[in-house]
C-alpha cells in the first residue's frame, strides 16, 4: 500500500473469530434477539474487516510521518496484539521521533470520531439498530486502542513520546530511552497483574496477560540495547573487535570444521577461502551446528559461507555505532588496507559492554 509492504501474521485470523464470536454471543444476540443467524455473522466479519482496517490506519499514520522525516518505511506487520511498523532507522531527532509517535494514537481517535459519528447517524437515519450498535463498538474500541498507545512504555507509542521527551530534555536520546524502558517495565508488571486478577474472578485475560509480557519483554530488550549503545558511544572499531580470525579452505567439511571448533575462537566465526586462497566470506558456529550431523561430513563450508557484501565493512578508526547501524547484518568484518584483520559480532559486543 503506498509502496509500504503490508504483512498479516496467521495469529490475526485468530483474533477475528474470536472478536467475531464475542460480537455475535454477547452484543448483537442479546441486544437484537429474533434476527436471522447469518446477519449477525455477516455484520460481525463486517466490523471486524473494519476495525483490523482501522489497525492499519494506525500503522499507516506512523509510516506517513516516518516519510515526513525523510525515514524508509521497510513494511507493516499486522498480528495478534496490533501491528508494527518497521523503519529504515530511528529519527535523529527527539522532534521526529515525538511527531512518529504521536501520529499513530491521533489516527485511532479520528477514527473512533468517524465510527462514533456513524452510529449516531445510523440511529438518526433510523436504521437497524445492529449497524449503530457495531458503528458504536468501533467508536468504543478505537478510543480504547488510541488510549492504551498513550501508556509511557516501550514499545507503546507513549513509551516513545515519553522517550522524545526526555530526549529534548536531556540531549541524550539512549539515557532517554532507558528511563523509558524501566518505566515500561514497571507499567507491564502491572497489567500483568491486572490480568491475573481479572482470570481470577473468571474474566477473559488473555489478551491483557500477553499485551503485559509483550511490553516487558520488549522494554526490557529496548534498555538491553541501549545500554550497550550508550556504552560503546565514541568508541572506536578496534575496542569491539575480535582479531586474529582462523581461516579454512572451503572444501573443508562440517564436521572437521567442528572437531577444530576451537580455531573459531570467542568470536565463532571463521573466515572461508577459495582455490588460491582468496577469502570469499564467513561461516558462524551457528551455521556448523545447524547442519544436520548425519550431513556434517558430506557439507563443505562452501555451501555455507556469507560473501562478504552481505556483511558490514569497517576499519578499525571507525566509529561503532555508525559502522553497526549501516551494517546489513548483525557481523561486521574489520579491514585495515585491503586486508581483513578481524571482526565485530553481537557476542564480541556484549563481552566489551559488560567488561
Amino acid at each position: 500500500m503506498g509502496g509500504i509492504p503490508i504483512g498479516i501474521h496467521w495469529s490475526l485470523a485468530a483474533v477475528g473469530a474470536l472478536v467475531g464470536f464475542e460480537l455475535v454471543e454477547n452484543r448483537f444476540r442479546p441486544a437484537f434477539p429474533g434476527e436471522v443467524n447469518g446477519f449477525y455473522w455477516l455484520l460481525a466479519l463486517l466490523t471486524v474487516l473494519l476495525f483490523f482496517a482501522a489497525i492499519l490506519a494506525h500503522e499507516l499514520a506512523h509510516a506517513w510521518v516516518a516519510r515526513r522525516q525523510g525515514i524508509e518505511v521497510r513494511g507493516i506487520d499486522l498480528w495478534i496484539l496490533g501491528g508494527l511498523t518497521h523503519l529504515d532507522h530511528e529519527a535523529t531527532t527527539a522532534r521526529g521521533d515525538g511527531l512518529i509517535a504521536v501520529a499513530g494514537p491521533v489516527a485511532s481517535g479520528a477514527c473512533a470520531a468517524v465510527f462514533g459519528a456513524a452510529a449516531v447517524a445510523a440511529r438518526e437515519a433510523d436504521l437497524h439498530g445492529l449497524w449503530g450498535s457495531a458503528l458504536a463498538w468501533l467508536a468504543l474500541v478505537n478510543l480504547i486502542l488510541a488510549a492504551f498507545n498513550l501508556l509511557p512504555a516501550t514499545p507503546l507509542d507513549g513509551g516513545r513520546i515519553l522517550r522524545a521527551l526526555l530526549w529534548a530534555h536531556t540531549g541524550d536520546p539512549d539515557r532517554a530511552a532507558i528511563a523509558t524502558a524501566k518505566t515500561g517495565r514497571i507499567l507491564a508488571l502491572g497489567i500483568i497483574a491486572i490480568g491475573g486478577l481479572l482470570a481470577f474472578n473468571g474474566e477473559p485475560a488473555l489478551f491483557v496477560v500477553l499485551a503485559g509480557w509483550f511490553i516487558f519483554s520488549s522494554s526490557r530488550s529496548s534498555e538491553q540495547f541501549h545500554t550497550v549503545r550508550a556504552t560503546l558511544a565514541g568508541r572506536p572499531v578496534h575496542h569491539v573487535t575480535w582479531y586474529g580470525v582462523a581461516r579454512a579452505a572451503d572444501w573443508l567439511s562440517v564436521g572437521t570444521m567442528l572437531d577444530q571448533q576451537a580455531r573459531m575462537g570467542f568470536a565463532g566465526v571463521v573466515a572461508v577461502e577459495g582455490f588460491g586462497g582468496g577469502l570469499k566470506g564467513l561461516v558462524t558456529l551457528g551455521q556448523l551446528l545447524a547442519v544436520p550431523e548425519a550431513d556434517r561430513w558430506t557439507t563443505h563450508l562452501a555451501e555455507l559461507t556469507i560473501p562478504f557484501n552481505r556483511l558490514g565493512r569497517a576499519a578499525p578508526g571507525d566509529d561503532t555505532i555508525a559502522a553497526l547501524s549501516i551494517s546489513p547484518g548483525p557481523i561486521v568484518t574489520v579491514w585495515d588496507n585491503g586486508e581483513l584483520v578481524g571482526v565485530v559480532t553481537p557476542q564480541q559486543i556484549r563481552h566489551v559492554a559488560h567488561r
